[in-house]
């Protein structure tokens, strides 16, 4: 009876140890997260944000010229960059693809934030640029 006992609680053992080991074989199936670098969005170059750190009550005209001009190329460039991404945001709403779209829809709203705070902090720096001047 002992014997039949411990062969069968070997056995199991021997189950047990079967199923772990193939279990550790299998892929898990845990949901992939979303790349950073997003093909779709890799194809649209996002463009530089110019330094934000001017301050107003110190600077030069040439200065806050300087400022004013990388401001508005910033933003020429986040038109394109805009464009490329709406073309690919057709594309993904064409083909059904919701991850992409999605993804291109973040990259997009990410670009509209970006450039407010480039403007506001144009915007308070030109402030008190004005604010000293008489």
């Amino acid at each position: 009876m002992l014997r039949s006992f411990l062969a069968s609680v070997i056995l199991a053992l021997g189950m047990v140890g079967a199923m772990a080991a193939s279990a550790a074989d299998k892929p898990k199936d845990k949901e992939k997260p979303v790349p950073i670098t997003d093909p779709a969005i890799v194809e649209c170059k996002v463009p530089f944000r110019p330094a934000t750190d001017i301050n107003g009550a110190t600077a030069t005209e040439e200065q806050i010229e300087n400022f004013y001009n990388a401001v508005r190329r910033y933003q020429d460039q986040l038109s394109e960059y805009r464009g490329c991404l709406d073309k690919k945001r057709q594309a993904a709403e064409t083909a059904g693809d919701r991850v992409q779209l999605d993804a291109l829809n973040k990259a997009y709203d990410q670009s509209v934030e970006d450039e407010t705070q480039v403007v506001t902090a144009f915007n308070e720096t030109l402030k008190a640029y004005r604010a000293r001047k008489p």
